[in-house]
């Protein structure tokens, strides 16, 4: 309620003399008050959470001559980029990163088939933090693969996943770290466990370079073809092609990995970083014994380099 209350008289007395006027006196009422005052306190409130969301952010451009996603090889070279997005809620930390990668094509010799994927990833997740060492993780991971070009090779296929694990902080700067993750499309689980090591170059005498390390190693068991439902492919060569019978072949392997990189670091924000990967699985190299991490590609090791540059808030 607004009112507006129109008086004339003696309306205000000035250094103790008393003046003659015309005086408007504005009532709002209460309500309206707290209705305007909730109002400004929701607008503020949500751009404080927006703040504090892009106060936890950090996303990367990286180049990598091969990309592996545990243990198997998806492509060759290939440009990528990652995005995390996190919002602290105490105790709690709700986040979610997105992943893109995008292979460099190159001409096929004599028509050969590339056979590399373009990826999509987005996760979901919250964190808990259960005392300054330990945090939990559940989450939700959606990827998706396509592959589609000039020799008629077409192929999707999507994959909904779910994970926990355990996150220590016990020992820093080398933070190990377990989880478990179950594809409901393919069926499959995995363990995976990571150990990440930086170390500060500073410390010796070298300003603004630091070395980044990363040890990982899992199993997966799967029902289905590891990727889950390797696709329609509708031709090659303009001749129609089914493999649908993959989809029913069971898998399982184990992969391990290692990332060394130098890192130089101008200050707290941007990162760059070059550095050295490997990768080694336990599949054959061929469709054999129910073994198909290394269908698409011939290498069951192999190591590569890459780069990347990241910014963070």
């Amino acid at each position: 309620m607004l009112e507006l209350v129109y008086q004339c008289g003696p309306v205000a007395r000035l250094y103790g003399e008393e003046r003659l006027g015309v005086a408007v006196q504005v009532i709002v009422a209460p309500m309206v008050i707290k209705n305007v005052t909730a109002l400004s306190a929701s607008r503020t409130s949500v751009l404080g959470g927006i703040m504090r969301v892009l106060s936890n952010y950090e996303g990367s451009i990286l180049y990598n001559q091969r990309y592996f996603y545990r243990g198997y090889e998806r492509c060759k070279r290939c440009l990528q980029t990652e995005h995390a997005f996190a919002l602290p809620l105490g105790k709690y930390e709700l986040y979610i990163d997105t992943f893109l990668s995008v292979p460099i094509q190159t001409k096929p010799e004599g028509g050969a088939l590339t056979l590399d994927f373009d990826e999509t990833r987005t996760q979901f997740g919250l964190r808990y933090l259960l005392n300054d060492d330990w945090i939990l993780d559940a989450n939700a991971k959606y990827i998706h693969y396509w592959r589609d070009d000039q020799n008629g090779y077409d192929t999707r296929d999507d994959i909904w996943e779910f994970g926990a694990g355990v996150i220590c902080k016990c020992f820093e700067p080398v933070t190990p770290s377990v989880f478990a993750y179950y594809d409901i499309r393919c069926k499959a689980y995995t363990l995976e466990g990571k150990v990440d090591y930086g170390f500060d170059l500073a410390r010796i005498g070298i300003p603004l370079l630091k070395i980044a390390t990363q040890v990982n190693g899992g199993y997966v068991r799967a029902k289905r073809f590891f990727t889950g439902k390797l696709g329609n492919i509708q031709k090659i060569n303009g001749m129609p092609l089914e493999i649908r019978n993959l989809t029913s072949e069971k898998n399982r392997y184990a992969y391990a990995g290692g990332t060394f990189e130098l890192c130089f670091c101008p200050n707290g924000h941007v990162e760059s970083a070059i550095g050295i990967h490997y990768n080694i699985n336990s599949n054959s190299k061929h469709v054999s014994n129910n073994n198909l991490a290394n269908y698409l590609t011939n290498h069951k090791s192999i190591a590569w380099l890459g780069a990347r540059m990241t910014v963070s808030f």
